[in-house]
């Protein structure tokens, strides 16, 4: 995250290698990419099969209890079947390896998913497809990320989209690419590949451009890791009693457009607000931005907030510390010598991030604005399309800073 990054650019103390925020946007899923709208409505990629609607949430409790959060899941007997049953590759044995963080709290807001997980490497051994003929099957992966898409507590069991993660078969005159999703069940600890649909093969004896792939790979992880719904409670504590926060000595602000667009830097951004004291339920406003002062910019420009306060609500905490949330209405007036523009946040895209986390070296730090997509609008000047900056043009803000007092800290169970 930049914004560690240039705090450890100003101490001794390696900021730079705490733990990022478990949280990348997300534009794509496995075999999807979102359209632009209100709902972020997935759209099907040629090839790979339709899905049930998004939840509209999905929360969670999740348990990882090895000191590293790691894993390592053991397969026997792997096999995948074409849909007509004249073509099977068997592998005798196989591993999977990966990260699940501690973590409560939701992981599906309003269509847009968060990752739960990592998985990080692979293996199978003796594997053989038809005519006894020897085959690999291998994951493609860099690494996979698991997305969940829904849980049954009935059942404990929790449906995992890897991202751009696919099953890739190779033998003798034949390759098979599959999409697949991951599935976990709390019972049995097992960490299952769901039925893939096959897309790009060159495998044209037994598949057609696009088929099933019936797959029976089930591993059993050496970690008891749990999934189980719930809605975590939010605790606040070291807050003076007048509520009342302000600004720390480290900050930043930037924006940053599409390629060849517009792009700038604050190195001052001071924040000033009031904080919750005790618990806060998620959704519930945990603080409140009142104040907002940008300065120490780049290219002479100056900003201002727009529609203050800025009203954060969370919805996630992990076992790294972090706070995540969403927040209540943002905007800033950017101004340059020949340009002017609103920054309005991008309802496409919703909802929005913040993150609260304490770090050790500096105390709390504030990020109401974790990577969040603006449109710039009532442009002014005649030096906006100079700058790449025009009606609707999408232009990232990060920015965040250390808070004071120093005791305060936010953490969820």
């Amino acid at each position: 995250m930049l914004l560690l990054a240039v705090l450890g650019s100003t101490s001794t103390n390696a900021v730079a290698a705490e733990p990022r925020p478990f949280d990348p946007l997300r534009t794509g899923r496995d075999g999807q990419i979102l359209e632009k709208g209100p709902s972020q409505k997935p759209v099907d990629r040629p090839g790979v099969a339709a899905r049930a609607a998004d939840p509209a949430s999905l929360s969670l409790r999740v348990t990882s209890p090895a000191p590293d959060e790691s894993f390592i899941g053991t397969a026997t007997n792997l096999t995948f079947r074409n849909s007509t049953g004249d073509f099977t590759v068997s592998c005798a044995s196989g591993t999977l390896a990966g990260t699940v963080p501690n973590a409560v709290g939701a992981y599906v807001i309003g269509g847009r998913h968060y990752p739960l997980g990592t998985i990080t490497g692979s293996a199978t051994t003796d594997c053989h497809g038809p005519g006894g003929d020897a085959y690999s099957m291998t994951f493609v992966m860099s690494p996979a990320t698991l997305y969940p898409e829904s849980h049954d507590p009935a059942t404990g069991k929790t449906v995992m989209d890897g991202d751009w993660t696919r099953v890739v078969l190779s033998g003798p005159g034949c390759t098979v690419h599959a999409y697949f999703n991951f599935t976990y069940t709390n019972a049995t600890r097992s960490l299952s590949l769901e039925n893939g649909r096959t897309v790009g093969n060159d495998c044209r004896t037994y598949f057609e451009y696009t088929d099933t792939l019936a797959m029976n790979a089930s591993y059993l992880l050496n970690s008891n890791v749990q999934m189980v719904a719930a809605t975590p409670v939010f605790t606040v504590s070291g807050a003076p009693s007048s509520g009342a926060f302000g600004s720390g000595s480290t900050s930043v602000l930037q924006f940053q457009g599409p390629t060849d667009g517009f792009s700038g830097m604050c190195t001052r951004m001071e924040q000033s607000g009031t904080v919750a004291s005790g618990a806060v339920s998620a959704g519930g406003t945990i603080a409140s931005i009142t104040g907002l002062a940008v300065g120490g910019c780049n290219q002479e420009m100056s900003v201002e907030p727009i529609g203050l306060p800025w009203n954060l609500r969370p919805y996630r905490y992990d076992s790294a510390g972090y706070t995540y949330g969403v927040y209540d209405g943002m905007a800033l007036r950017v101004t340059l010598p020949d340009c002017s523009f609103k920054l309005e946040v991008d309802s496409n895209y919703l909802p929005q991030d913040w993150f609260f986390r304490y770090v050790e070296s500096y105390g709390p730090f504030l990020a109401p604005a974790n990577l969040t997509a603006t449109h710039s609008t009532d442009l002014v000047g005649a030096g906006c399309a100079a700058r790449g900056v025009y009606n609707g043009a999408q232009i990232n803000v990060i920015g965040g800073g250390t808070i004071a007092p120093e005791p305060l800290r936010i953490t969820g169970q």
